[in-house]
């Protein structure tokens, strides 16, 4: 496979960096026993934020069984992984042999730099090696592609589990209080609010068909509009209960809410978008510039009846519809679904729609928040989670599933759910009228190899590590214990889903709702966008996520709370 080089000697002289996401809290370790000089070692680093230690323990000991007679190297027998987990790498060294990690690691310049090994074996099914290609998801592959200082193209990584932004909310309190809204009017239970009248659940009502528009699916009755979810938010509130919460320790959770949402407005293929640069001809609606490229907004504010002046200040944008291309590729960022839900989140910190004694708390990292949400009404009352779809694994390695058991003996289980988000701007989706859920996967989990490998036994070994990994065995394991999905075809059924009843509820229900989505993944053939991961992507560290504010980048929560920021300021800072 051959393209264009223009843009290589840029990658080789760029710097690769790695930034981590949400998953804090975990130890250091070495995995194993030591060293063994009698087999070959593989030094492998892992990120276990997400992922759990114990699965990949179990996987590196079966496969060391399968391998304890192989021959690697001269005078050696069997092989050893070496495990190293959550410390951050230094990917500019490579120092170990192989990764497994979350991060924004540039797949394409690390290959161009030659730091990484080649692959395509593995996914061509040569050298004996199973084809793991025709596994994957087709929209995932170009963002596992590498290039050689030749502009030889290859594959240099595997995609390991997908996880998605957004909020988790709690079905025990939403079926409690009948938070869902009605199908009609008539009958329902009518709440005032200052984002005007939701008509929830009342006795004589059902469930409406919520943001997907379908009856009798796993929306039916959450907010299928901004409009509606505010107006949840507001009632909530007026129940005396935080609509939300966020830990002091993770603030930078925050931008899970804009992702999800904007996503949610966009649908996939104007969000994935913003990886192609190109929008094939289809308009998307964006926020005008002036002459000066300065956004431009209307004297007319978009929450029009909010008795909070703040919130009453966030302006209409004004639009326009234009074709993405190469040439205005930097619009794409302009999109006005992103502006929208940059004001959901203005309008929460404004009306302190979060508890504001875990917010302020730098001690509540994600499993401290997570638990205090799990506990419900004994812990912190609050109906919704600022979190990402990873958050129920970290629960139960943290024993919170295993204490709130303990202590709710002989109840029925603890009912959670990821919720999917509004699927436009204001009233209530109308029967069949809706759109398909979008989810986003920022966490580009991967798998590589590196090239700094001088032994061939080794790199044989660290290459058959991961095509051990990649086994329709150990990813039924992986997905089984873990609940986390890997972007494997659908039509493949690698798993068992039945298994995922047996860790909890969550991840039954996600799985449903990921089966009935699109989902988008970092993956490109742009040459704006390879080599230059960190500037145009949707991930962790993305800039796109950290606004310049009082001369440093700042979360966008942080940036609203502390720095009285404003939607339009955002929104301003964060183009391109």
């Amino acid at each position: 496979m051959k393209r264009a080089t223009k843009i290589i000697s840029a990658i080789l002289a760029g710097v690769t960096s790695l930034c981590f996401v949400g998953c804090r809290d975990g130890g250091n370790n070495n995995g194993g026993g030591g060293n063994n000089k009698n087999k070959t070692q593989v030094n492998l680093w892992q990120y276990i934020g997400c992922s759990g230690e114990e699965w990949m323990k179990e996987a590196i000991e079966r496969f060391e069984e399968k391998n304890k007679e192989t021959v690697y190297e001269d005078g050696k027998k069997g092989v050893y992984i070496n495990r190293t987990y959550d410390k951050t790498p230094k990917l500019t060294d490579l120092t170990y042999d192989v990764y497994v990690l979350e991060s924004v690691a540039d797949i394409y310049a690390m290959s161009a730099q030659g730091k990484l090994l080649d692959l395509t074996d593995l996914f061509e099914g040569k050298n004996g090696y199973e084809a793991v290609g025709g596994k994957i998801k087709d929209e995932m592959l170009d963002g596992l592609k590498g290039v050689d200082s030749d502009g030889n193209e290859g594959y240099y990584a595997l995609p390991w589990y997908e996880w998605y932004p957004g909020i988790t909310y709690d079905v025990d309190y939403f079926d409690k209080n009948d938070l869902y809204f009605a199908d009609s009017s008539v009958g329902a239970t009518a709440y005032t609010t200052d984002y005007g009248t939701a008509y929830l659940l009342g006795s004589n009502t059902t469930k409406s068909v919520g943001p997907d528009g379908k009856p009798g699916t796993y929306d039916d009755g959450l907010p299928s509009s901004v409009e509606e979810f505010l107006q949840l938010c507001a009632i909530i509130k007026g129940k005396g209960f935080d609509p939300i919460v966020i830990g002091g320790g993770v603030k930078d959770y925050s931008f899970y809410i804009v992702e999800a949402i904007w996503a949610s407005l966009s649908g996939a293929d104007e969000m994935q978008t913003i990886y192609s640069m190109d929008s094939k001809g289809k308009e998307i609606e964006v926020v005008k510039r002036d002459s000066s490229g300065n956004f431009v907004f209307k004297n007319e504010s978009l929450y029009p009846n909010a008795k909070n002046d703040k919130v009453k200040a966030i302006k209409v944008p004004e639009t326009e519809k234009i074709v993405i291309t190469s040439q205005n590729a930097n619009r794409i960022y302009d999109m006005v679904t992103r502006y929208y839900a940059l004001s959901v989140l203005e309008v929460m910190c404004r009306e302190k729609w979060y508890n504001d004694t875990v917010y302020k708390n730098t001690s509540y990292l994600n499993t401290q928040t997570q638990q205090s949400f799990y506990f419900g009404q004994t812990g912190t009352t609050a109906a919704m989670l600022f979190d990402a779809s990873f958050w129920y694994s970290e629960a139960v390695r943290a024993k919170t599933v295993e204490k709130y058991k303990k202590l709710h003996r002989g109840e029925p289980d603890r009912q959670v759910s990821y919720m999917p988000m509004p699927t436009q701007l204001r009233g209530s989706v109308a029967e069949n009228e809706g759109k398909k859920n979008t989810l986003m996967d920022v966490g580009n989990s991967l798998m590589f190899i590196s090239s700094k490998i001088t032994s061939a036994g080794v790199r044989k070994a660290a290459k058959d590590f991961l095509a051990f990994l990649f086994s329709d065995a150990e990813l039924k394991a992986f997905t089984e214990k873990e609940g986390l999905i890997v972007p494997i075809k659908e039509e493949l059924n690698y798993y068992d889903k039945t298994k995922l009843f047996g860790l909890g509820n969550y991840y039954s229900r996600l799985d449903e709702i990921r089966s009935k989505s699109d989902i988008v993944y970092y993956s490109t053939d742009s040459d704006i966008v390879r080599g230059h991961k960190v500037d145009f992507n949707l991930l962790w560290s993305g800039p796109i996520n950290m606004p310049e504010i009082n001369g440093s980048p700042q979360y966008y929560m942080v940036a609203i709370n502390s720095y009285d920021a404003t939607t339009a300021e955002i929104f301003t800072k964060t183009k391109k």
